[in-house]
């Protein structure tokens, strides 16, 4: 119904390698265990639309779903369209989203110029430097939520000023939800168990918290998560400013800084009180320990209980007691 998978010989080693328990298979066998090929009607094995997304080549995928585009820009020059790019139709490479992932990935590695961190089979992707450990999972969570029946293309385009990430289809739950992270609502559950096999995909539904969190602590900002509709598409803009200087940490009293154990209302409130010009729920994260997004959500409700008051501070709020 596919077509034939060819080509698959670079990813499968890169899969061979961080899967021991299949390393006897043969290539056939192999693919039929991570659900990239299924048995047909016929008895015969064929692949499947996940199998085809990640090993087949562009001619292939695009007989079965004729809008699907990968699109890679870097656009840091004034002087050109673009400096550097990547695309599924340009026919000097499969096209698929596996091959398309390590491009786009070491592109992102040597713009932000950190070494990514291995196992002892040097497959799984993870960076030491967590800017580009968030944006290979904005990379990543881009091509398996896609809607590849959709009439629109996944593009990645880095700026000087941002990287934006953008897909076909809708958020599956309530963009908040995702952000706070634990849930895991999965388009593609093949496709994200294949990616999962390189060590990109851990399905903890944690992907945009961790980006948030990291673009929060590096830059001080918070990413743009938006939809569109007519057609439905995902954008997500990671603002790339100058980082917060170390230097510039806020200095608390002594007496403020708290242990990592469980803090109450009233203890909070204390904290507040330590410090008169206030603090964020960051700040609150940084001397206590507690999450940010418990952070906030605890202050806003002492806020709407009338226990303290809050100010607007840039794109942020500073609460005071």
């Amino acid at each position: 119904m596919f077509g034939v998978i060819t080509g698959i010989s670079k990813p499968l080693k890169r899969i061979l390698g961080s899967c021991s328990t299949m390393v006897n298979d043969s290539d056939e066998d192999f693919l039929y265990h991570i659900g990239a090929l299924a048995k047909g009607h016929d008895g015969k094995l064929h692949p499947t639309q996940a199998g085809l997304l990640a090993f087949g080549h562009e001619y292939e995928i695009t007989n079965y779903a004729p809008q699907y585009l990968l699109d890679y820009r870097e656009e840091s020059s004034g002087s050109r369209r673009w400096d550097d790019r990547i695309v599924s139709q340009s026919g000097d490479w499969s096209g698929n989203l596996i091959d398309f992932y390590y491009l786009v990935t070491e592109r992102l590695l040597r713009h932000f110029k950190m070494p990514f961190s291995t196992d002892e089979t040097g497959t799984v992707h993870g960076a030491l430097n967590p800017v580009t450990e968030a944006a290979n999972e904005a990379v990543a969570n881009a091509l398996v939520h896609a809607y590849y029946g959709a009439n629109g293309s996944i593009r990645i385009i880095l700026k000087e000023d941002q990287l934006s990430v953008s897909n076909p289809g809708s958020l599956l739950v309530d963009w908040r939800v995702a952000v706070a992270g634990g849930f895991s609502e999965t388009r593609n559950p093949t496709l994200m168990r294949i990616f999962g096999f390189i060590g990109v995909s851990d399905r903890a539904g944690s992907g945009l918290q961790q980006i948030w969190e990291t673009w929060q602590n590096i830059y001080g900002e918070e990413p743009l998560l938006s939809e569109a509709h007519l057609p439905a598409s995902v954008s997500l803009v990671m603002p790339l400013r100058e980082e917060k200087a170390p230097g510039k940490t806020r200095e608390y009293p002594q007496e403020t800084i708290w242990s990592f154990a469980p803090i109450d209302d009233a203890t909070l409130a204390s904290l507040l009180a330590s410090v008169p010009e206030g603090l964020t729920p960051q700040e609150v994260h940084d001397v206590t320990g507690i999450s940010k997004r418990s952070a906030q959500e605890r202050l806003k409700r002492l806020w709407e209980e009338g226990s303290i008051s809050r100010e607007k501070d840039g794109r942020f709020y500073r609460y005071k007691a």
